[in-house]
């Protein structure tokens, strides 16, 4: 029973274990194609998605200036009712604003519609009001989807005038109330004033304040009174528009430097000469040069200066030979045919055997006239140059620069306070559009006699 139990447990573990790797084995293909197909599909849904997102059209954006100029202007008579006309002028740090919010909450101005049919944004959209030197200046930002540019208008310190709104205006200076149903105290206003002009009417009335001869005095008054004569001018505010100019400012100098700085338009550059006591660049001379103040000898050495020929002393070059002075002598057999002498009474006057100093018997030839010959002789001549320098006047030039600065000023635009008829504008004064102002002057048409 142990044995075949045994024997049982080992064939099952060998069989499990013999069967997982013949899956393995024999799947392992089908199992990496699945595993590339998975990771192909998954690529194909994460491309699939860029691309949808790549491909996804901006929503266009429409500009009209049309529609800007439209919205500016409800807003900026919205903010002239809050500011002038309601009295919330700058006070403290000569600024004030207020929210488009503000304004549609208290009924001054509805939604703000712009040109891509959208809302503009009321919290971020606003009106602000600033005290300046010379005029008020009221400036109107638009938070819109077209990226709507900011506006500024400019408004009198006298009179509360608005100086470039072109007519379209609660701000014309002749008053500082405007026609509003729903509010009483404009409306009082209004009634008030109303009573004031009937009164100036009745005083017009009166003929008696005018002069049959002489006109009166210009006034805004307008008469109609048939009695009169009228007579009328026109007067206008002058603008001189600002303009752009270039303010050019410079960094400080550099110190002066030797080697060479190239100007530009960013960099100024000025230069100076100087004239320096410099060494001189080495010299050679094969003249004696004597060491001073203004020479330095830098070297002394002998140098070749080529070769030449000559003959020993006592001796005569002549067709490339040496011949000694004539001599009269006796030469051996040997010497007579050297051919070391030249001999000029050949053969000589008589030929002798004689013993030489070895008691040997030789032939000599007596009492010869004859010259030595020898070659030239080559030689190889020196020189002694001389290497210096000398004390001599170099001008240098000197460099040095500054930074360039240019910026751009706008100026901004300057009004009269003043009307003046728009030929006698002072210098540089244009007629402000929307500035007319028309006054009347009069006299009796007829004089009682």
């Amino acid at each position: 029973m142990y044995t075949n139990d045994y024997d049982k447990e080992y064939e099952d573990n060998d069989y499990v274990e013999t069967s997982n790797g013949s899956f393995w084995s024999n799947n392992k293909g089908i199992i990496i194609k699945l595993v590339i197909i998975a990771i192909c599909i998954i690529l194909l849904i994460w491309l699939v998605s860029a691309l949808r997102k790549n491909n996804g059209k901006k929503e266009d954006v429409v500009y009209d200036n049309s529609v800007h100029t439209a919205n500016v202007l409800k807003v900026r008579l919205a903010a002239e009712k809050y500011f002038f006309l309601d009295e919330h002028m700058p006070k403290e740090n000569n600024y004030n604003e207020v929210s488009l919010n503000t304004l549609q909450n208290i009924g001054y101005v509805g939604e703000i519609i712009d040109a891509n049919s959208k809302v503009c944004n009321d919290a971020a959209s606003y009106a602000k009001l600033e005290s300046t030197k010379t005029s008020y200046v009221l400036t109107i930002k638009l938070s819109c989807s077209t990226n709507d540019k900011e506006e500024t208008y400019n408004y009198s310190k006298l009179d509360y005038a608005c100086l470039n709104c072109d007519g379209e205006t609660y701000m014309n200076g002749k008053n500082t109330n405007v026609d509003n149903t729903d509010n009483n105290e404009n409306n009082n206003t209004n009634t008030n004033k109303n009573n004031n002009n009937n009164k100036d009417n009745q005083s017009k009335d009166n003929n008696d304040d005018y002069s049959c001869s002489n006109w009166s005095d210009w006034t805004t008054k307008k008469i109609n009174d048939n009695s009169l004569e009228t007579r009328t001018r026109t007067l206008v505010r002058g603008v001189k528009y600002g303009n752009t100019k270039e303010v050019v400012t410079y960094g400080p100098w550099t110190e002066f430097v030797s080697h060479e700085i190239i100007p530009n338009e960013n960099v100024d550059v000025e230069t100076i000469t100087q004239v320096n006591k410099v060494w001189s660049e080495n010299k050679t001379s094969d003249s004696k040069i004597v060491e001073s103040d203004t020479v330095k000898l830098i070297a002394k050495e002998k140098v070749n200066n080529g070769t030449y020929t000559y003959c020993p002393d006592g001796y005569t070059k002549k067709d490339g030979k040496c011949y000694s002075k004539t001599i009269k002598g006796d030469l051996t057999y040997l010497q007579y045919n050297s051919g070391d002498y030249l001999i000029s009474n050949r053969p000589c006057e008589a030929v002798h055997t004689e013993k030489d100093s070895n008691g040997k018997y030789v032939y000599m030839y007596k009492n010869c006239v004859y010259s030595k010959v020898t070659d030239v002789k080559k030689g190889t001549s020196t020189k002694k140059i001389y290497t210096y320098q000398e004390l001599i006047d170099e001008v240098v030039t000197l460099y040095r620069a500054r930074a360039r600065y240019v910026n751009i000023e706008q100026t901004v635009d300057s009004y009269t306070e003043d009307y003046y008829e728009e030929n006698k504008l002072p210098a540089g004064y244009v007629k402000l559009p929307g500035s007319e102002r028309i006054e009347y002057s009069y006299k009796k048409s007829v004089c009682e006699k």
